[in-house]
Formats: C-alpha cells, structure tokens, sequence
C-alpha cells in the first residue's frame, strides 16, 4: 500500500510538471574515437532549424562568430510524436586527445556556452562512474550529484534510466531525467560529462515494429551509432563493449560481434562489458530466461578473451562476485559487479544467498572506477559519499607494459 501511494504522489507531480518543462537539453555521447571526437546532442523547441554547433578550444562566451570552428548535423522527432520537440545530433571529429573545448548550440533563444574534455590519446589515468536502474525519484538525483563529485571522465549507464518504458506519453520522464543530469552532472566551466548507455527494459515497449519504434528515446535521444551493441576504446588502457540483454537484440545474436570484438580488444590492459540484466543475478532467479542466455552465448567469449569486469544491473541492488570462470571461482576469472541500484527503490538478496556472491547487500550506490596501466581499481559509493564495497584488478607481472 505505501508503495502505491508513493507512486500515486510521484504520477501527480509528474502531471503537473508536464506543462511546465521546456526541452532545452544539451547532452553527449560518442559514435566513434573517445580522444578525437564527440557528439553533442540537443533537443529545442520548433520550428525546426540548422543542427549546428560553433566551438573551439579557448571559451567564447557563447558568441557564435568568435568560434573557430563550426560542424553540422542532423535533427528528427521521436518517431510518431510531433510535439513541435527537435532532437539534434552534431558529431565533432579531428579534435586533439586530452583537450577541453567550449561551445555552444544552434538554438531559437540565448547562447549557452559549455565545455568538454576528450579522452586521452596515451595511457593516462581514467576515471569513470557506473550506474543503473535509476528512475527520477529524488535518491536518484542525490546520486547522480554525488556522482558528479567524483569528475568523472565519462559515466557508463546499465539500462532502466527514465522508467518511461517506451511510451511516447512518458517524455515528461525524460525531460525531468534529462533537467537533473544537466542541473548534477555538469562540472566546473560548465562541463558536461559524456553518457555511455546500454539498453534495459524500460527503454522498449510491448510493440512491434523497428529498433526506434520499440524503443524510442534510446534511439532518438542518444547518438551512440544507431546500435544497441556496440565498443568504445579510452586511451590505450581501457576498452569496453556494450551489449544488450535481449532487449532489442538476441544475446545469440550478438554472440559472434561479441568474439571478434573482444579478439580485437584482447590486448588493452583493460577490458569490460556492460549491459543490463545479469548473468549472474544477486535478486532474480538463477534460471531467469535472459540470463541463462548471457551465460549461454556471452560468458565463453568473456572469459577466451580475458574480460576483467562486467558491469551488470537490473536486480537494484549492491552486488560483487567472486572471479568465476564457467560460474566458479577461478583466478583467472571475471568479475562481476552490480546490480544496478542507483535510483531505483533497492531490493534485498535473494534467499538462499548465491554462492557466487562476494559481497551484496541492499544499498543504493554507483561505481567508481579508476584505470591506469597496471591497475583498475572499482568502489562502490553510497549516496552519502561512503565506499561500501571496492576491488582491485591488477595485470599479472608478465602482462604489465615494461618499465620505462
């Protein structure tokens, strides 16, 4: 019952919010290489103008001839829904490695000015935060500006964001969702911090009909190359592939891009997988149709190809296993963290606990994970700024690069 009203009191607000949010959104993603190119997406209100966006290295206080440069893109509305919302996608390329750069949008009202940094071309520390299941209650915009505390390179989402499941009649979800990451997740000289996503459930409908159609704000609103599987590489240090758990796409399906991607990465120092519904579950069912699938078509690529951690989420809860190779606990195995609780009303591990469980519990958190040559090193944080849970990866001596 209290959860009923709780919800009740979240749909009223939400209904009287729905006249009263602007789309004004200006957000980032990636389609290609993290160290020379960037896609700035944003949404404005029609008529319908010039995708663009003015920047150059040196701040411009949003004055558009002061940029040195400039790039076109491309805009479109959610798929059947003409709510006079522009959705635009500029990708920016042949940008130098490990730079800040400042910019601003083409819009029909004031010039914001804000600013990126590309990733390192070299082997540079990075830092990234992981997160899931997250919903627009208000721990999880406590989370998100914890997050952001940590300045983050980039933050590597697991699925289930705005809960608006699909449903065209739900862009309010995203609007708010989409209003607090800019309010949180903006650092100093109006920094914005690239979103790296993964597909869950509630991005997809009960529908028929295309990718876009089935899931419309994971298409439309995030230029990630058109896919819902796909890799980035950072720096020469880290890669990462993401996949999606049968949302869109079969894990079958994706289970031969998967090997010959990971043969490709197969000699970063440092390699994970992200993607929503766990292999290795700490609240649903072992048996659990998707994640047998996981286990069935993913986890002997993970572990031929030397995966060091994937990120799984889904179960809104903390979650560590044990390495396991072929679901036992092996040195040489796969750690898998999660379970995608940033947000979300958090659940309780299953009864009896899985053996496979290093550590879980019930607590809202996110990671935070650092990786340098030689180590990856990921802490679970709660939303008062408490590392409840950490792990360290580190090369075996044979496979750390030589001393300079």
């Amino acid at each position: 019952m209290m959860m009923q009203i709780r919800w009740a009191v979240v749909f009223v607000v939400l209904g009287l919010l729905q006249g009263c949010v602007t789309p004004n959104h200006v957000y980032l993603t990636w389609r290609g290489d993290t160290s020379t190119t960037m896609v700035v997406n944003y949404q404005a209100p029609g008529p319908n103008g010039a995708s663009r966006v003015y920047y150059d290295t040196e701040p411009r206080a949003g004055d558009k001839g002061a940029y040195r440069f400039r790039a076109e893109g491309a805009s479109g509305h959610l798929p059947g829904d003409d709510d006079g919302r522009w959705v635009h996608h500029v990708g920016l390329e042949n940008l130098a490695p490990d730079t800040t750069y400042y910019f601003t949008v083409e819009a029909p009202y004031r010039y914001t000015e804000h600013s990126f940094k590309t990733m390192p071309g070299d082997d540079s520390p990075i830092r990234f935060i992981n997160g899931g299941d997250m919903s627009i209650l208000p721990k999880e915009a406590r989370l998100v500006k914890r997050a952001a505390s940590f300045t983050p390179d980039f933050v590597l989402l697991g699925g289930d964001l705005a809960y608006e499941n699909g449903d065209l009649g739900n862009k309010v979800f995203w609007d708010i969702w989409l209003s607090r990451w800019s309010k949180y997740m903006t650092l100093a000289n109006r920094s914005l911090v690239p979103i790296v996503a993964a597909i869950g459930n509630h991005e997809v409908n009960d529908g028929g009909g295309s990718p876009v159609e089935r899931a419309p704000f994971y298409f439309t609103y995030f230029d990630q190359g058109g896919q819902s599987h796909f890799s980035l590489r950072f720096g020469a240090n880290l890669a990462i592939v993401v996949l999606d758990s049968d949302h869109i796409d079969s894990h079958e399906s994706q289970a031969p891009w998967l090997a010959e991607r990971l043969g490709e990465l197969r000699d970063y120092p440092f390699l994970a997988a992200a993607y929503h519904v766990p292999l290795y579950p700490s609240n649903g069912g072992f048996d659990e149709r998707k994640s047998v699938a996981g286990r069935t078509w993913w986890q002997p690529a993970f572990e031929e190809f030397g995966l060091d951690v994937a990120f799984e989420h889904h179960d809104h809860t903390l979650k560590r296993t044990f390495p396991l190779r072929d679901g036992a606990p092996s040195e040489t195995g796969v750690v898998y963290l999660g379970d995608g609780c940033m947000g979300m009303i958090r659940r309780e591990i299953r009864e009896p606990r899985p053996a496979y469980l290093a550590e879980a519990s019930g607590t809202s958190h996110f990671w935070v994970v650092d990786v340098s040559a030689t180590e990856m090193r990921c802490q679970a944080v709660d939303e008062d700024g408490a590392v409840v849970d950490a792990v360290n990866l580190s090369l075996a001596p044979s496979a750390a690069p030589p001393k300079s």
